[in-house]
């Protein structure tokens, strides 16, 4: 959660940030559910007896509408660049490679009628990043 109790309009720009991001969408896909091996037995089983037809679709369809909802989740919940208007708050959470430590994270905000920059950096600041 970023804060600016200031009356400037402050710039954030995921680009700014001192660590790699991984996008959303690549670790939404790190946690989709597969039903390669569930649809590969369920078609065998198919050859053999027709009703088994049913909990392969049910089962890819119910897969496929879980994997939507993640990525859709992992979507909303994400940081992204925007503007911070004055006396308001952004809340949102990035993803950085598991070999980042939390102390060595910080992010630029740029003041837009100034230019001045304004850097965030978790020992320094409330900005909290889970881990």
């Amino acid at each position: 959660m970023i804060h600016n109790n200031s009356a400037r309009y402050l710039s954030l720009n995921l680009n700014r940030c001192n660590v790699p991001i991984i996008s959303p969408d690549d670790i939404a896909k790190r946690f989709h559910t597969s039903t390669k091996g569930r649809v590969a037995g369920y078609g065998i089983a198919f050859l053999f007896f027709w009703p088994f037809a049913i909990p392969a679709i049910v089962d890819g369809i119910g897969s496929s509408k879980a994997n939507k909802k993640l990525d859709e989740d992992f979507a909303r919940k994400s940081l992204r660049d925007q503007t911070i208007s004055p006396y308001s708050s952004v809340n949102g959470v990035i993803f950085v490679p598991t070999n980042i430590r939390r102390s060595e994270i910080s992010l630029t905000l740029i003041d837009q009628q100034s230019g001045e920059p304004f850097v965030l950096s978790t020992d320094k600041t409330s900005v909290a990043l889970a881990q």
